[in-house]
């Protein structure tokens, strides 16, 4: 599963800091590994 977050000091402004998120998830469906990689620094 991969999805992106974002940090924005308002709502509607634009993105102070973002990440791409990965998880791994094993057969139950639970998070076994997660990754978080910056895509917009601060």
């Amino acid at each position: 599963m991969t999805f992106t977050v974002q940090l924005t000091p308002s709502a509607g402004g634009e993105a102070a800091w973002a990440a791409r998120v990965f998880l791994f998830l094993d057969a139950d469906g639970l998070i076994r590994q997660d990754y978080q990689l910056t895509v917009k620094p601060l």
